[in-house]
């Protein structure tokens, strides 16, 4: 799928940004520019970079507030096209990249030291280029000079340490890569420093133990993972500690018991859930502890007798069910525990009532 031109070209032709001087105004080659040559008609114009989607088609150039030139390339329909260039602010050619239907391949230019800058000037990437390819140690940074993130590459691949800081200065993510596959132990942060996830990783894929926190530093999530799917148990708690849900995977998928709470701690369900939903006996309950439902499923429909009580415990339905029809005898009862209606189902068609 083609990327999208980043920054969108306003259509909307200003008056007066036409000039005698072309390409070459000093007014308007910086950031804020686009010099565009329409496809069709062969004629350059200037034009304000802005957010609209609109449809062109044509070469585009774009530049450095110093007003050298920052990007070239080809629109079609709005989307870049073909080949993409990139210099830096002495307008040197750094790279270029091959936009194909299912895949972005970029090559740099030159070999050795490699700097990259944001529109304003400000450096965004500094590494190294072997065989035209990441080598080394390769940074990136925000517009205030403060570290972005930081990769060891070989042959394009990340090898090593990852690490990825936010505009504070605090750690925000590190991860353990092999030949480009995340591998070991990867641990995130908060802005404030405080742990926000641990994830084991084995050949790219989540293998192990993974926990979750909140920002106040109580666990919030476990998971176990093998090959990428959460198997064995899985447990989610509230903010302020209390446990909020159990449940077993297997492959990915629900499959076995689930026991779910409120954060007052009292039960809010029990029962078998398997990947096409509940399965079983399965137990509601209200937040005062009392019973909600109860009944038997099949593929999260109930499946056998299901019993429904009122917030005070007093039972008001009760019935059987085939496949989630009601299916023999269906009881309603009145809020003082008498029957108020009895009707009789079959396949979910009723056929009587007593």
């Amino acid at each position: 799928m083609k990327k999208r031109f980043i920054i969108i070209l306003v259509l909307t032709i200003i008056v007066g940004c036409s000039s005698n001087e072309g390409i070459n105004d000093p007014l308007k080659r910086n950031e804020n520019w686009c010099w565009f040559v329409d496809q069709s008609t062969g004629v350059g114009e200037w034009m304000i970079i802005g957010n609209d989607p609109s449809k062109v088609d044509g070469d585009y150039t774009l530049f450095y507030s110093n007003g050298k030139i920052r990007q070239t390339g080809v629109l079609n329909e709005g989307i870049d096209s073909d080949t993409i260039f990139y210099y830096d602010i002495y307008e040197k050619l750094i790279k270029h990249r091959l936009v194909e239907s299912n895949s972005n391949l970029t090559y740099y230019v030159n070999e050795g030291s490699y700097t990259a800058y944001y529109k304003t000037g400000e450096i965004l990437e500094k590494g190294t280029i072997k065989a035209h390819k990441k080598s080394g140690i390769w940074t990136r940074y925000y517009k205030n000079n403060q570290i972005k993130d930081s990769a060891f590459y070989t042959n394009e691949k990340q090898n090593g340490l990852v690490s990825f800081w936010y505009e504070n200065g605090n750690l925000e993510e590190q991860s353990n890569w092999q030949n480009g596959k995340q591998e070991g132990l990867s641990t995130f942060y908060f802005e404030n420093g405080n742990l926000k996830e641990e994830t084991l990783w084995k050949n790219d894929k989540q293998d192990g133990l993974s926990i979750v926190y909140y920002e106040n530093g109580n666990v919030k999530e476990k998971t176990y993972s093998v090959n990428g799917e959460h198997n064995g148990q899985s447990s989610l708690w509230y903010k302020n500690g209390q446990i909020q849900q159990k449940i077993i995977c297997k492959n990915g998928d629900n499959d076995g018991f689930l026991e779910k709470w409120y954060q007052n701690g009292n039960l809010e369900f029990q029962g078998n859930m398997l990947k096409t939903g509940k399965d079983g006996k399965c137990i509601f309950y209200y937040e005062n502890g009392k019973i909600k439902q109860q009944g038997v499923f099949s593929s999260n429909v109930a499946n056998g007798t299901v019993k429904t009580y009122a917030e005070n415990g007093n039972l008001i339905l009760s019935g059987n069910y085939k496949f989630g029809q009601p299916h023999g005898e269906i009881k309603s009862y009145n809020e003082d525990g008498t029957l108020e209606k009895f009707e009789i189902y079959k396949d979910g068609e009723l056929i009587g009532t007593k």
